[in-house]
């Protein structure tokens, strides 16, 4: 299975991930960066792990064939992304289309369901950069190992996402 470089969690899984984690209201436009993109996507045999900068776990992923399941940190589905070719789709929990991410080398552009570009992100090794739509860094991604560590433009923490083996 081909993933794109970076897998996203949009705006309505990542309000149901943020509702549910019961985080604190300032805290929700940096840890909305981590949650919305999966530099390294867990292959079909893992799953990745997501915290905010405090530790509290906030949901997972899961691979399932060529789909990416996002649970919240109660294990309600939140949403899902199909990924054909380059081409990633976003549906929420109710199985609703809210965005598409595309893939071209090293770049994705996210698009809201409207087709609205809402970020762009540009890898280079293990170092993921993600831009607003006015082209202003948004956050920064680190990837050592199984483990990402999301800094935002200011460069403090705001999240980790780490993978491991299914069991």
């Amino acid at each position: 299975m081909k993933h794109p470089a970076l897998i996203p969690l949009i705006a309505t899984l990542i309000g149901s991930f943020a509702h549910s984690a019961d985080l604190p209201q300032d805290s929700l436009s940096s840890l909305e960066v981590m949650q919305r993109f999966l530099p390294h996507p867990p292959m079909p045999s893992e799953s990745a792990t997501l915290r905010d900068a405090s530790g509290r776990l906030v949901g997972t992923a899961a691979s399932s064939g060529a789909r990416l399941i996002f649970r919240d940190h109660s294990g309600r589905l939140v949403g899902t992304a199909t990924t054909q070719g380059e081409r990633t789709v976003f549906r929420d929990a109710a199985g609703r289309a809210v965005g598409t991410a595309l893939t071209a080398g090293t770049r994705t552009i996210y698009r809201d369901a409207s087709g609205r570009t809402q970020a762009t992100a540009s890898r280079s090794g293990p170092q993921t950069t993600v831009r607003n739509s006015s082209g202003r860094i948004e956050a920064a991604a680190q990837t050592t190992g199984f483990r990402t560590v999301w800094r935002d433009a200011t460069g403090r923490t705001v999240g980790t996402v780490t993978r491991r083996p299914r069991r």
